[in-house]
């Protein structure tokens, strides 16, 4: 009986003085009660020297965390840029969120070639929406290569973001014809455009599910009858700026 109680309130006291323990990058050791560890910092308390005030660390000074259970965590072990690569979802199915205002519902399609280039296309079917133009028909069709920022591929807490996530410059070609009824409605007037165009955006990739991309953008336009092409602003051949914007969602697969 009496060695039951001993091993008891040997147990008790230990459970009680057993503390966590905080391994930093510079060899010292953080003797505390962990209270939270999220993906930027590590919450705890010193009971001994400052009772409940809670102090904080940075996750990226430390290297790990053990646990008075004698669990432990690596907090900033990265794992394989490959593996996570493999994981990741390197196509979007596009939608332009207020194309039909517009007058031409946009869809698109982007596939990840590398971790931060990738190839974006996409359709404008014009007619389908609020258009600009009585009775109008055509459509559009833009090309071009994403450069992403580079920085946006690592994020914190020894996690990789998606490759496909960030800001970005887009270099674009883009082909619009459509035709449209005169003020009159006895003829039918054609517009045509060319225009390469650098657009400047940031995408977002939100639980590797969905994308969320804002951009716009700046160049030459050659262009042949109205101002507005439904993919872009062109001011005719004399003074040949073009200028777009862009807003869409997609979805990862």
């Amino acid at each position: 009986m009496k060695l039951a109680i001993s091993l008891i309130l040997t147990i008790l006291f230990v459970s009680v003085h057993a503390q966590d323990q905080i391994y930093k990058k510079n060899n010292e050791v953080i003797e505390c009660l962990i209270v939270s560890v999220d993906a930027n910092s590590i919450k705890y308390t010193q009971q001994k020297y400052t009772g409940d005030e809670v102090h904080m660390i940075d996750r990226d000074l430390v290297i790990k965390v053990v646990y008075a259970s004698g669990r432990y965590d690596f907090i900033n072990q990265v794992p394989s840029l490959e593996k996570t690569l493999q994981k990741q979802h390197k196509n979007i199915m596009k939608f332009g969120l207020f194309s039909p205002l517009g007058g031409a519902l946009s869809l698109g399609y982007e596939r990840s070639m590398k971790p931060s280039r990738s190839m974006e296309y996409a359709v404008g079917i014009i007619g389908l929406g609020t258009s600009m133009h009585e009775n109008a028909r055509g459509a559009y069709i833009r090309a071009g290569y994403k450069l992403i920022k580079k920085p946006s591929v690592y994020k914190k807490a020894g996690e990789y973001a998606h490759i496909m996530h960030g800001s970005f410059i887009r270099p674009d070609m883009v082909v619009s014809y459509y035709s449209y009824e005169s003020y009159n409605k006895s003829t039918r007037e054609d517009a045509f455009s060319f225009a390469l165009l650098l657009n400047f955006g940031k995408q977002w990739i939100l639980d590797d599910e969905f994308s969320l991309s804002i951009n716009a953008g700046v160049g030459y336009a050659i262009s042949i009858g109205d101002e507005y092409y439904y993919s872009h602003i062109a001011y005719g051949n004399e003074f040949p700026l073009a200028l777009s914007v862009g807003l869409s969602i997609g979805l990862l697969n």
